[in-house]
């Protein structure tokens, strides 16, 4: 029950890109959709678990500053590495847009 669960939980996400945000929907029943503003994204990274790579799957984590998501992983996608580097060029134009610098105080 808990794979079945699972898949239909990563079939009923969707994810989309605005020239503002990142649009995230779920629900296998009902659906929420949460929004991440580009200029907020701080950093990215990929992981391919055997099973997807074999299928060329893979999950690209996005860590944020916004308060409601602060860390996204999109499940299963297609490519990740080309969502990264387009995910990034977005984040970019959107803090040039917006004129927004990332600064780390750690």
């Amino acid at each position: 029950v808990l794979p079945l669960y699972r898949y239909l939980q990563t079939r009923f996400t969707s994810y989309g890109f605005s020239e503002d945000r990142i649009i995230i929907k779920k629900g296998i029943l009902s659906q929420s959709i949460d929004e991440i503003e580009l200029y907020r994204v701080r950093d990215y990274s990929v992981f391919k678990p055997f099973l997807l790579r074999i299928f060329g799957l893979g999950h690209l984590q996005i860590l944020s500053s916004d308060r409601t998501t602060s860390n996204l992983t999109m499940r299963a996608i297609h490519q990740p590495e080309n969502v990264m580097d387009q995910l990034r060029d977005c984040v970019e134009k959107a803090r040039a847009r917006t004129q927004t610098k990332e600064i780390d105080f750690s």
